[in-house]
């Protein structure tokens, strides 16, 4: 019994430690540049010791990789909630929850240029959406290789046009746009799979 409770006392100070962590670095970008962010300012900002840094990220990047794929993972869960299956409904929504999570992280790394973390950003992201569409896909009364490329395919359409529409930032056209004017284009390619 008492090895339960330490294991999770520790389960709760390893979370709590990258809690503060990732907190810290979003708050610091609010008003610094990420490249001008230094391991010493987070765990500063964050009132940790370095070596309880390093024992969880081995660099301010590999902090900013996590934070997204949390994030991502987190709004996902919170924009699908119940939903399962690869619909037509859970594909639009997987586009705005994408594409609100790529507005809110630009909004949030001010003044830091998006373009710096882009690639860390789209990163995380495609392999969010892939495994979200893996999920759907594997369910389908279809092959392996069948879910496998439909996957690719969707994730793929999805991933590339937020990832394009953020990194070129069109402020005239919203989220739900976008998504409204790809939704035909996308479900052209996977009719017979959705709803």
């Amino acid at each position: 019994m008492s090895e339960n409770v330490s294991t999770e006392s520790i389960d709760l100070r390893i979370k709590r430690s990258r809690k503060y962590l990732i907190e810290a670095l979003f708050t610091l970008m609010k008003n610094k540049p990420f490249q001008k962010i230094s391991v010493n300012d987070i765990t500063q900002e964050a009132m940790v010791n370095r070596s309880t840094f390093y024992a969880h990220f081995t660099d301010k990047y590999d902090l900013f990789s996590t934070a997204t794929r949390y994030r991502m993972q987190h709004d996902i869960v919170a924009g699908l909630g119940d939903a399962t299956g690869f619909t037509h409904a859970n594909l639009y929504r997987l586009i705005l929850i994408s594409g609100s999570l790529m507005a809110k992280i630009s909004s949030e790394c001010k003044p830091t240029s998006v373009d710096e973390l882009i690639p860390l950003i789209m990163t995380e992201m495609q392999n969010s959406i892939f495994d979200v569409v893996l999920a759907w896909t594997s369910d389908l009364d279809i092959t392996q290789a069948e879910a496998r490329t439909l996957t690719i395919f969707t994730a793929g359409t999805i991933f590339g046009a937020v990832a394009l529409w953020g990194q070129h930032g069109y402020p005239d056209e919203s989220i739900e746009q976008l998504a409204d004017q790809i939704m035909p284009l996308l479900t052209s390619g996977v009719v017979h799979y959705t709803d």
